[in-house]
């Protein structure tokens, strides 16, 4: 309580993080005084999860609204506290404004003038459930700083083949259950979901044991009084829109780490050289090198063909381009590295065992079907009134490449794809991004899909 550990301002971006610690060693931690340093061995063996804090927020975008391309809308975004009000005392509207789009037929898309005539509070941290709020008003959320990973992946030497090289002391911490290993599908009660960086993300998990594993998540965490779920459409909208504003990082880089044909070693964290990053997928893995300075290079061959790919840890300063804040606070993998299943679908025949299995409809977003619901664009237009979840406001109407802020990739849930997916994976290049959204297939398992989970006090 002594120490200066979140900073917002745009200059700082020092997002508010924690972690969690293994059970067997927890007192340990609980017992130590503030300011103790946790080694580089304990935060490996010990932490089990890490989360980023969303702070109630209302927002204006400014441009760009519900239009796609190769640029981006501007957000603004005012912190408030649970009435509403800024520091000024200046309070805001739940009540979506109106826009330069008003009457407008939403398949056409506007220019880059259009925007919000005002702020609203954003609907992830209000009560209007049917808009992906809470069964009451929230300060804030905890998200996962990382994708999921299982409690059975540990990170050792990795010293397995000789196709490794290690440059002087470099970092060489890797992932136990890597290539085929690492698409887990075990899902009994001893294995839980883990939130750490250098790890393979868990994927081939199908989402109505997601559900089960994120909510069981708390208690094995050890957070009491608190609630787990699968993130929802809204959540991931409350992260992307604080990311695009002033306070965030809105040129976050694809997580593009690949080892090669066969391998599906999508490692949580990672980062590649450029925003559009596009792995190597079916090529061959010869040799890889860590350096001191966080750099994986591997080297690939296809054809006779020789190819090196440089890859970023999270904790450096390249890395750094993976993060929601450009530096070390912030959340990773929302663009690349697995698809992410989000609680959120269209309400029809498709998801009715997924949504059966939850107890509280404020822990899931269900959309409306549209005149066909195996039509994607039906779908699309039959949910023009929700907003706050980075999908209207920020992409036209007709499902493909682009169609969303950036490039990003559309195609709205419809038909046996009742599910959302998120972010796209490690091979998607200029089409993954904050605000890909895709159709989760029928929620099975998924060599590449993953998922997040929320925290809600």
């Amino acid at each position: 309580i002594n120490s200066n550990w979140y900073d917002y301002r745009e200059n700082v971006r020092q997002w508010a993080n924690i972690i969690t610690i293994r059970e067997d060693v927890r007192s340990e931690y609980l017992n130590k005084p503030a300011g103790t340093v946790i080694s580089d061995d304990e935060f490996e063996n010990d932490v089990i999860g890490m989360f980023v804090y969303i702070p109630r927020y209302a927002y204006q975008i400014t441009s760009h609204l519900h239009n796609g391309g190769n640029v981006a809308g501007n957000i603004d975004i005012k912190f408030i506290n649970k009435q509403n009000q800024d520091n000024t005392g200046k309070e805001y509207s739940e009540i979506y404004p109106s826009t330069t789009l008003s009457g407008k037929d939403p398949l056409i898309s506007g220019t880059a003038e259009d925007k919000m005539n005002d702020f609203v509070v954003h609907p992830a941290f209000t009560d209007n459930i049917e808009n992906g709020g809470w069964e009451h008003d929230l300060n804030g959320i905890w998200v996962a700083k990382f994708e999921a990973s299982s409690s059975t992946t540990q990170l050792v030497d990795d010293k397995t083949t000789d196709t490794v090289i290690v440059d002087g002391n470099g970092r060489k911490k890797i992932s136990t259950n890597m290539d085929t290993q690492g698409r887990k599908s075990n899902t009994d009660d001893s294995e839980f979901v883990t939130f750490r960086p250098n790890v393979t993300s868990w994927r081939s998990i199908n989402i109505s044991d997601i559900v089960k594993k994120a909510k069981s998540m708390a208690s094995s965490h050890g957070l009491r009084n608190v609630n787990s779920h699968q993130m929802k459409n809204s959540e991931w909208g409350a992260v992307a829109y604080l990311t695009q504003s002033k306070y965030g990082n809105a040129n976050i880089y694809n997580n593009s780490y690949y080892e090669g044909e066969g391998s599906y070693t999508a490692v949580t964290g990672m980062v590649g050289t450029t925003k559009d990053d596009i792995s190597y997928t079916s090529y061959i893995k010869t040799k890889k090198t860590y350096n001191n300075d966080g750099r994986i290079i591997i080297t690939f061959t296809n054809n006779a063909n020789e190819y090196e790919k440089t890859y970023y840890q999270y904790d450096c300063a390249g890395g750094y381009h993976g993060s929601t804040t450009e530096n070390i606070y912030g959340i990773y993998d929302l663009a690349g590295g697995g698809w992410e299943y989000l609680a959120a679908f269209i309400n029809n025949k498709e998801q009715k065992t997924y949504k059966d299995s939850y107890i509280n409809a404020w822990e899931r977003n269900e959309y409306s079907v549209g005149v066909n619901a195996d039509n994607p664009d039906n779908n699309y237009i039959a949910n023009i009134n929700k907003f706050g979840d980075a999908i209207y406001e920020t992409s036209k109407a007709i499902a493909g490449d682009g169609n969303a802020w950036n490039l990003d990739y559309t195609k709205y849930p419809s038909g046996n794809g009742a599910f959302f997916g998120r972010g796209c994976d490690f091979g998607d290049g200029a089409i993954a991004g904050l605000y890909t959204f895709g159709s989760g297939v029928n929620g099975d398992e998924n060599t590449l899909a993953t998922f997040r989970v929320v925290l809600v006090k």
